[in-house]
């Protein structure tokens, strides 16, 4: 019974922290260059794509605040082509993070639901953290 409880204990302290690890990189996003017009975003896309050595195809998309809840969402449009939303306003890493999850294959999971629990917990504790560190630092994991 008393291992339950300290299981239980360092759990929540550890996702307590996972998630503020997290929160303090967000907090970084705001010092980067905004992104304001649909152009402006195609041209800092082509230049991030080089940058990472992505030739995939990818679209992007601007959107106005009232109109998208997230920062920035990609996703994979058929098997090879790619779409990148991000609301107008948002930061250049949010551009990075997007970006990174497409050129690293983190849109073609499987849709199988046997997989999703560990697909879950890939994403949750490698993809993001992955993309979360290379859109403020660069560095390729």
């Amino acid at each position: 019974m008393v291992y339950g409880r300290i299981t239980g204990k360092i759990v929540i302290i550890g996702f307590t922290a996972y998630l503020s690890f997290f929160a303090t990189l967000g907090l970084q996003r705001d010092e980067s260059v905004q992104i304001n017009s649909q152009s402006q975003m195609e041209s800092l896309l082509k230049i991030e794509k080089e940058k990472l050595g992505c030739d995939r195809n990818i679209e992007v998309k601007l959107l106005d605040p009232l109109d998208f809840f997230f920062g920035g969402r990609a996703q994979a449009v058929n098997d090879d082509k790619y779409r990148i939303t991000i609301k107008r306003g948002s930061s250049l890493t949010t551009l990075r993070h997007e970006l990174y999850h497409v050129c690293s294959g983190h849109l073609k999971s499987s849709s199988n639901p046997l997989t999703f629990p560990f697909y879950f917990l890939k994403y949750l504790f490698w993809e993001e953290p992955a993309a979360e560190i290379y859109s403020l630092t660069g560095l390729k994991l």
